[in-house]
């Protein structure tokens, strides 16, 4: 009975190693496969590059560049010259510069007009609730 279950467990053992041998025959084909076609590709264009490859242009001229300068200098100067959008049409007129002490004398009768409703209670100083 020992040698029936050797025997078959050899022959299980080597079914197994014959079944991979022979899965890897097919592997080594298309590996094999698979290089030739990258090989292929590789000679092939790129997918932006276009087939055929489009023919490279010419670079402008200094003549050229300048003309082209030239004008867009023009369109600027035009452009520089007109109202922009915000700035209003006609442009708003500044409102008149008033002297220092004129300021000054101001904020001191706003001043003195605070501390006497503060005194008389008409006005609540900071820090007093609001009851």
């Amino acid at each position: 009975m020992k040698t029936v279950v050797a025997i078959t467990a050899l022959g299980l053992v080597l079914t197994q190693s014959l079944a991979l041998g022979a899965a890897a025959q097919p592997a080594d084909t298309v590996r094999a496969e698979r290089k030739q076609e990258a090989r292929a590709a590789a000679q092939a264009p790129l997918v932006g590059e276009g087939n055929p490859l489009p023919a490279p242009r010419a670079r402008p001229s200094t003549e050229a560049k300048a003309e082209g300068r030239a004008a867009r200098r023009q369109t600027g100067r035009v452009a520089a010259k007109e109202a922009r959008v915000g700035e209003g049409d006609p442009l708003p007129e500044a409102r008149a510069k008033v002297p220092r002490t004129e300021r000054a004398a101001a904020r001191t009768a706003r001043s003195k007009e605070v501390a006497r409703g503060v005194k008389s209670g008409e006005i609540k100083s900071i820090g007093e609730g609001g009851d």
